[in-house]
């Protein structure tokens, strides 16, 4: 049997609608990238700019979260302080929240990336310490440091490590003393958003528990300028928990 041509043409332009409606039908699947932490082992968020986070409890009951950086949401302006969806609006940073309420968030950060290739650290990543680890959130105005787990607030013992987060901003930690007096607080020589992890060993010259001041500088379009907080150095616990 001959077809005729417009016959021809009304089965090609069928069989175009049928695929296109199968196309249109078709759910694409959702990649969603968790990073490890180095220097404590925990999981963070890892989205892209334009996705969409909320949190819910296994009741399905919405969840408010407080960014102890600057916030990469929308739904805030980019400011610390709480909400319950987040639109995500930046391509990096290193963001740290913490639940409101009674639900106990474990694993609280978000580092948006814009792509899955993240270039290598010079020396190699930092390794979690049986110790545990305390994390630092630095914020503007201030710049303030929040501490967490809270307690033990601004506290660290020797052999934790210390996770510094900044959300979007560049900072660097420098200038660790003791009544005025320079010493040495962390293994690694350079504390930025770049090396954000200290590893805290005894001084030489100190016998703890000790108070630690040192200098937090903020730079780029958020920054703050610096502050001098300080943090309390206590001997090494034998039955620390693992970070």
């Amino acid at each position: 049997m001959t077809l005729k041509p417009w016959t021809l043409a009304a089965i090609c332009i069928c069989a175009l609608l049928i695929g296109g409606f199968v196309a249109c039908r078709t759910t694409p699947k959702n990649t969603i990238t968790v990073d490890v932490e180095e220097g404590s082992n925990k999981i963070n968020l890892a989205p892209k700019k334009g996705d969409v986070i909320t949190w819910v409890d296994q009741a399905n009951n919405a969840v408010t979260v407080n960014f102890l950086t600057d916030s990469p949401c929308e739904e805030n302006n980019n400011a610390p302080g709480p909400t319950k969806t987040c639109t995500v609006n930046v391509e990096h940073g290193n963001y740290q929240y913490d639940c409101i309420g009674s639900t106990t968030c474990v694993d609280p950060g978000i580092d948006p990336r814009s792509t899955l290739i993240v270039a290598a650290k010079p020396g190699g990543p930092v390794t979690p310490s049986p110790a545990g680890s305390v994390t630092a959130s630095i914020s503007c105005p201030g710049p303030n440091v929040t501490w967490s787990p809270n307690p033990p607030g601004a506290s660290v013992n020797i052999g934790q490590n210390i996770i510094w987060k900044a959300g979007s901003l560049n900072f660097t930690i420098t200038g660790f003393n003791y009544q005025s007096k320079p010493i040495t607080v962390c293994s690694q020589s350079t504390i930025d958003q770049d090396h954000h992890t200290c590893s805290v060993v005894q001084d030489s010259s100190q016998n703890p528990p000790y108070t630690v001041t040192y200098t937090v500088t903020t730079s780029g379009d958020k920054s703050c300028g610096s502050a001098s907080p300080t943090f309390t150095v206590n001997p090494a616990s034998a039955t620390a928990p693992k970070g």
